[in-house]
């Protein structure tokens, strides 16, 4: 069974850099549609903490069509598969936002493992996980993405899914001044 592409586990780690290894992982989903709601999100094959009841096929490469996610369920799929062999089912849930009174759980998720740590600002030619909120009070307006810094330490590369146009799995640049200025709350951890 493949678990990235045409590689399997073994040859996928030898990847050196989290990012070559995300950027293979992604590319993967680049046909992926947006599932507007969680009974909608498929993934296309499994990874361990992933609900199994949300996997289509043991080969990701088929049923591209119907494989959907959304942004929470998308950077989850991401980590696991960048980091494989890291993460326990309350992960899963965090990644998730399954408890809507810890909106950073993905962040505090990941700036608890060995390679994440919290930062307040985006690092340069670094990866991040990010999350924001519009409103922290009532609670909305939520999205999660993974982002790359470039060297101006300000443009940020992105990696989404979104319903904005219809565009699902996509890639996009903003810059962090935008995102803190147009949220309520916006954090990062960074990823190493």
């Amino acid at each position: 069974m493949a678990w990235c592409g045409s590689l399997e586990k073994y040859q996928y780690e030898q990847l050196m850099r989290p990012s070559e290894r995300l950027l293979t992982a992604f590319s993967e989903m680049a046909a992926w549609g947006y599932a507007y709601s969680d009974a909608d999100v498929r993934f296309p094959a499994y990874r361990p903490c992933l609900p199994s009841s949300k996997c289509l096929s043991d080969n990701p490469t088929s049923c591209v069509s119907s494989h959907k996610t959304n942004c929470s369920s998308m950077t989850s799929y991401l980590l696991f598969t960048v980091y494989p062999d890291q993460w326990t089912s309350q992960d899963y849930k965090d990644l998730q936002i399954m408890d809507a009174a810890r909106p950073w759980s993905p962040i505090e998720c990941v700036a608890s493992k060995s390679f994440g740590e919290e930062v307040v600002q985006p690092v340069p030619l670094e990866w991040h996980l990010s999350q924001k909120w519009r409103s922290l009070d009532p609670l909305s307006g939520g999205h999660a993405r993974l982002v790359r810094c470039l060297d101006d330490g300000n443009t940020l590369f992105v990696l989404e899914a979104t319903n904005r146009n219809n565009l699902g799995v996509t890639t996009s640049v903003i810059t962090w001044d935008e995102l803190v200025e147009g949220n309520a709350g916006c954090r990062l951890a960074l990823l190493k």
